[in-house]
């Protein structure tokens, strides 16, 4: 349900491998520290909008339904992601929760996170980040798939959303 990458590339776990995820941002050639905006629920008139704003958005490098995938799948017309991008890794001990079923988002729903709100045609549903930022959480991955795809409609593919940008570890994207 959740990832702390605590125990990833630690000589003191028997490991010398770095085994921490890489992501790449898209639509920024490099982490501006003075741009960055904390995340934040974003608010309707009927409750929190499906997604948070502001954070740092990006996509695992290695993943086949990320966002670099989904612009090409999707035909978009612009080509940022080839060179208009910076790679991180997460720090050691930074907590994530992990979206990858409808179990996953059943926890948000019991912690009051993950909220349903009504339009004439179908539910959708909000996410309140507040409660997990109070739990200690430095973010969400979610990892999208047709189970999913309803229920966090407009996430669009594998993505991950930082809440600070306390625990990024930038990298030379040179190996990617």
């Amino acid at each position: 349900m959740h990832t702390i990458f605590s125990n990833c590339g630690n000589p003191e776990h028997s490991t010398d491998i770095d085994s921490r995820p890489i992501y790449v941002h898209y639509g920024s050639e490099k982490f501006y520290a003075d741009y960055f905006e904390t995340a934040k629920t974003k608010y309707l008139k009927d409750g929190p909008w499906i997604k948070p704003t502001g954070g740092l958005w990006a996509s695992r490098a290695d993943s086949s339904c990320g966002w670099k995938h989904w612009t090409m799948e999707n035909h978009m017309s612009y080509d940022y992601h080839s060179l208009c991008n910076f790679a991180f890794k997460l720090k050691l001990k930074t907590k994530i929760f992990n979206i990858k079923s409808k179990e996953d988002i059943k926890t948000l729903e019991k912690i009051g996170v993950y909220e349903n709100y009504g339009y004439p045609d179908r539910c959708l549903y909000g996410i309140n980040i507040d409660p997990l930022v109070k739990r200690g959480y430095d973010g969400i991955e979610v990892f999208m798939n047709e189970e999913l795809y309803w229920d966090l409609y407009g996430w669009d593919c594998d993505s991950i959303i930082l809440f600070n940008s306390d625990c990024i570890e930038l990298i030379d994207k040179q190996g990617e």
